[in-house]
């Protein structure tokens, strides 16, 4: 039996460089122009949800061997096989102590982010909303880890 892909992973990414790679262009351009953005139009990709079976092109206009949706044949509607691991993996997460253990008393759910700038910024907002949100577990920490200013090749120092 094949496993399910991880679409919900590979959105992130595709989001996470399809937000940062215009950024260093746009930037540089808006502090030349002294305030205005005189960087070239770059045009944007279809987004995956709206590419169905298409085949996703590169902006160079080179293609990839990959088709749209966020599923998979091009299909924005979650599998029953998607919905079905995901209710498993849900009910692995519980509060755990600092070994591990499942301790519904003092453990803790801990929500980590990794990542640069855009997702140290990103990660902050949803903070915010998660702080807004009453329905939200008591026993959920939520830890911004993302580092502005650190691309991934920083990220492998331990130090």
């Amino acid at each position: 039996m094949n496993k399910p892909r991880k679409p919900l992973f590979l959105l992130i990414t595709v989001i996470a460089f399809a937000i940062a790679l215009p950024f260093p262009l746009q930037n540089r351009a808006y502090a030349q122009g002294g305030g205005t953005c005189n960087a070239p139009f770059l045009p944007v990709s279809t987004p995956l949800n709206d590419l169905g079976g298409s085949e996703y092109i590169r902006m160079d206009g080179t293609p990839t061997g990959f088709t749209g949706g966020l599923y998979p044949n091009g299909s924005n509607t979650r599998p029953a096989a998607h919905e079905a691991a995901g209710l498993q993996v849900a009910q692995e997460i519980v509060p755990r102590n600092t070994a591990g253990a499942p301790d519904p008393d003092s453990g803790r759910i801990v929500l980590v982010s990794v990542g640069m700038s855009n997702t140290n910024q990103e990660f902050g907002k949803f903070i915010e909303l998660i702080e807004s949100d009453y329905n939200v577990n008591p026993k959920l920490v939520v830890v911004n880890g993302a580092v502005g200013g650190a691309p991934a090749h920083k990220w492998i120092d331990p130090n």
